[in-house]
């Protein structure tokens, strides 16, 4: 677990101590395990935890009332958001937002940038890995920019193991 803070929570996401963390996924799931608990308490940050199903009316509404520097939303989330109106919605304290789960339209992702300025970092990982190992890098272009995150190598195989 401190590999996947130091790697990914540190490494990529850049998360110190001062920063809000808040997964929409919860503990019971690797990678809210990281974004909730693991990062928070490796790095030193403040987790915020939400007992209630997290859509975007349950998480919104914590936004603005709250100062979350750090967001990050599961895919169902994404999703319902794209009929919400953000920018009315409150999110100018964010600093970055994390996807994982299924590919995220890149018009979503454009849109969310030009509502809030704030970007949305993709990512790839499993349970079995306890978090991602793949991940886009600030305003990269979604799903295309994507490179191991440092510290893990990958190799592509066929379904017979043939790189």
């Amino acid at each position: 677990m401190t590999v996947t803070a130091d790697l990914y929570g540190k490494g990529v996401l850049g998360v110190t101590e001062n920063d809000v963390l808040f997964s929409a996924a919860k503990l019971s799931f690797a990678y809210g395990l990281g974004n909730a608990q693991t990062f928070a308490l490796a790095i030193g940050a403040t987790a915020v935890l939400m007992a209630e199903r997290a859509t975007p009316a349950s998480v919104f509404k914590r936004s603005p009332k709250e100062s979350h520097d750090l967001l990050r939303r599961p895919d169902t989330l994404r999703r319902d958001a794209r009929q919400s109106r953000v920018s009315e919605m409150g999110v100018p304290t964010l600093r970055l937002c994390v996807s994982a789960g299924e590919a995220l339209p890149a018009d979503m992702g454009r849109r969310w940038k030009e509502r809030t300025g704030v970007d949305i970092l993709e990512g790839i990982g499993s349970t079995e890995m306890l978090h991602m190992f793949i991940s886009s890098g600030r305003g990269c272009a979604l799903w295309r920019d994507r490179e191991p995150v440092p510290g893990y190598e990958l190799r592509l195989v066929d379904e017979q193991g043939a790189p």
